[in-house]
C-alpha cells in the first residue's frame, strides 16, 4: 500500500472502489484509523473531517465495503488500524466472512467508533448489538420482532446536547447547540451502556441518549448517532467529540 499525501485524501476517499491509499499524519508514531464506508453515501464532510489539523496525529486511511475488514488484523507489510470508524450502513448484516475478523478484532482490545448510519449495521445479527454497541437503530421486521422496537428517522430538528458525567470523552465538552441532523427515534438500548451525551428533544428514547460507550468487555467501543449533515460534521464541537472519541478508542486519552 504506498502513501498519499493530505491534499489527495479527499480524492481517494471520492473514488474509493477497494482500498483508498493512507493519509500519513506528520506526528511520531500517530494512531492508526480506518475508515468504512459503504451502502449509503456518506457526505463528504465526513471524510474531511480527517483533514481538520486536529486530525493530524492520526494516520488514517479509507477502507469501504466490500472485504472492508480483510486487514484489520494486520496483513504482511502494514499493521492493523487500532481504531477502526464505521460510516457504512448495512442493515440486515455484513458478510458472514466479515464477521471473524471483526470478532476477533474487538476481543484482541482494539477501539471502534460507530457513526451515525452505522449504529443500524447488522440489525439481523443481535450479538452485533447486544454484545457490541449496546445500542441500535432498530428498523428491520426481525430486529423489530427480537427488541420490541421500531425505530424512526426525524429530520434536521434543533437539539441541545449536554454531557453526561466525567468520561474522558466529554470532559472539556459543554452543552451546545447541534446544527441541524438526521435524527433516530426509538432506539433499542442496553442498560449496560454508559452514556455520554444527551438531546433534549423529545422524540429521543432513554432519556435523550445521543452517545454512549458499548458494551462489549474487551474492546473500546464508542457511538454517536449524529453526523448525517454537512452543518454536523463541519461544526467544531462534533469534530472534537469525534476525536475525543477516537483517541479513546485507541487508549490515548484518559
Amino acid at each position: 500500500m504506498s502513501d498519499v499525501s493530505r491534499r489527495s485524501f479527499m480524492a481517494a476517499a471520492v473514488t474509493a472502489s477497494g482500498l483508498s491509499k493512507p493519509l500519513v499524519a506528520q506526528t511520531r508514531a500517530p494512531l492508526r484509523v480506518q475508515f468504512t464506508t459503504g451502502s449509503h453515501t456518506v457526505p463528504l464532510a465526513q471524510y474531511a473531517i480527517f483533514e481538520d489539523e486536529s486530525f493530524r496525529d492520526l494516520d488514517t486511511w479509507v477502507y469501504p465495503h466490500p472485504h472492508a475488514f480483510d486487514g484489520i488484523n494486520g496483513v504482511p507489510g502494514r499493521p492493523g488500524p487500532d481504531v477502526v470508524v464505521l460510516g457504512d450502513y448495512e442493515t440486515t448484516n455484513w458478510p458472514e466472512t466479515d464477521r471473524p475478523p471483526m470478532q476477533k478484532y474487538l476481543d484482541s482490545g482494539k477501539g471502534l467508533v460507530v457513526l451515525h448510519h452505522s449504529v443500524g449495521d447488522n440489525q439481523n445479527w443481535p450479538y452485533w448489538y447486544e454484545e457490541v454497541m449496546g445500542g441500535a437503530l432498530i428498523q428491520t421486521a426481525e430486529a423489530q420482532e427480537h427488541t420490541g422496537h421500531h425505530s424512526s428517522l426525524k429530520q434536521f430538528p434543533h437539539q441541545r446536547i449536554s454531557p453526561v458525567g466525567d468520561h474522558p470523552i466529554v470532559r472539556s465538552i459543554q452543552p451546545f447547540l447541534l446544527p441541524r441532523d438526521e435524527l433516530f427515534t426509538d432506539m433499542w438500548f442496553s442498560p449496560k451502556i454508559t452514556v455520554l451525551l444527551r438531546s433534549d428533544d423529545p422524540d429521543l428514547a432513554n432519556n435523550g441518549t445521543i452517545a454512549w460507550i458499548g458494551v462489549h468487555p474487551k474492546a473500546r467501543v464508542v457511538c454517536f448517532q449524529a453526523g448525517h449533515t454537512d452543518w454536523v460534521n463541519t461544526d467544531p464541537r462534533y469534530r472534537k467529540i469525534l476525536h475525543n472519541m477516537i483517541l479513546w478508542a485507541g487508549g490515548r486519552l484518559s
